[in-house]
């Protein structure tokens, strides 16, 4: 089974609601357990959701995208804002790369797994179709390739004093490790018959955990990069982990986590975030189905949008230096 194009554009239009009530029940990061997280919205009508109009593609209503071209030396790299630089990484490789392939033929062959990894992790980031685009990511915040293999060498104490000084993708390293963390503990407290809230009453991890948790919504709230939606994303990796007498549930709120932060990368600038969101899709039916849910909240906030583009009015989040050049790239 296959997505329509028209169901597409529209799903893809109403994303934005959706993420808008993904991150207002969420709190962007889930709180621990001892928090009441706020009620989430009722369902919407699906019988009065088809009786809307359809809403043209987003390319055909929006406003120009404002795209800023960028230097690539004659070295093949390109700099990276002193905001967003890690130790020794203030310039990245971008070369005359086109595809991710070719992008990550630039590094050696010991650093291509980790790259790659990253790359799947995070739903396709490296998919590229221009060295533009490789310098708008690190123009954005990014974690660059050289940036996932100079973290190597960094300690979760490094990248916590980094980003407490303002580094957001020193923050996005840590929380993308902090994740993992909560995720291996979560499964053992289950596989020895404990509540995943076992690990924020007893583990001795969860005093830092939580100083991190408030770090990383500060982040969260504050950052402008794109890349923060990818990092929502990850959250998914955490819905998974913690136990459910409503496995149907727990599904729908993984693939609701994934669509929402990868719709968030979109609204602030990262188009080929809808090509990401197909691609996590796919066939799935409980993807198709949280998918085309989306398209019942259209609603108000889409309408909203479509009056400001008339008036001129920039998207609220939009980065300074405009979306991403170029065109989407296939997901290899």
């Amino acid at each position: 089974m296959t997505l329509r194009r028209s169901k597409t554009w529209v799903g893809i239009a109403a994303l934005v609601v959706l993420a808008v009530l993904a991150v207002a029940w969420r709190g962007w990061p889930r709180p621990p357990p001892a928090v009441v997280a706020p009620a989430r919205p009722a369902t919407p009508n699906p019988a009065a959701a088809h009786a809307r109009r359809p809403l043209e593609p987003a390319a055909a209503r929006g406003p120009a995208r404002s795209v800023q071209q960028y230097v690539i030396a004659d070295d093949g790299t390109v700099p990276v804002p002193a905001r967003f630089q890690l130790p020794g990484v203030a310039r990245v490789r971008a070369g005359s790369a086109t595809s991710f392939q070719q992008w990550l033929a630039l590094f050696p062959d010991t650093d291509q797994q980790a790259i790659a990894d990253f790359h799947r992790r995070h739903f396709g980031v490296y998919a590229i179709n221009s060295p533009q685009q490789i310098a708008w990511m690190a123009q954005n915040g990014y974690p660059m390739p050289e940036d996932v293999i100079a973290a190597q060498a960094l300690s979760e104490d490094d990248l916590r004093a980094l980003a407490r000084q303002g580094n957001d993708k020193a923050a996005f390293l840590l929380r993308e490790r902090d994740i993992a963390v909560l995720k291996n503990a979560y499964e053992a407290y289950t596989s020895a018959g404990k509540g995943t809230d076992t690990f924020w009453r007893e583990d001795p991890r969860a005093p830092q955990m939580q100083q991190d948790l408030d770090l990383h919504s500060r982040v969260m709230h504050e950052s402008n990069s794109p890349f923060k939606g990818y990092l929502q994303a990850q959250d998914a990796l955490l819905e998974a982990a913690q136990p459910s007498a409503y496995p149907d549930q727990t599904a729908m709120d993984v693939a609701a986590t994934v669509i929402g932060g990868l719709w968030w990368a979109y609204s602030l600038g990262d188009f080929r975030a809808t090509q990401f969101i197909q691609s996590y899709v796919g066939s799935d039916p409980m993807r198709m189905a949280v998918f085309s849910g989306a398209m019942y909240v259209e609603g108000n906030a889409v309408e909203d949008s479509i009056k400001m583009s008339t008036h001129n009015c920039a998207p609220v989040g939009v980065p300074l230096d405009g979306w991403i050049p170029g065109e989407v790239s296939p997901v290899e």
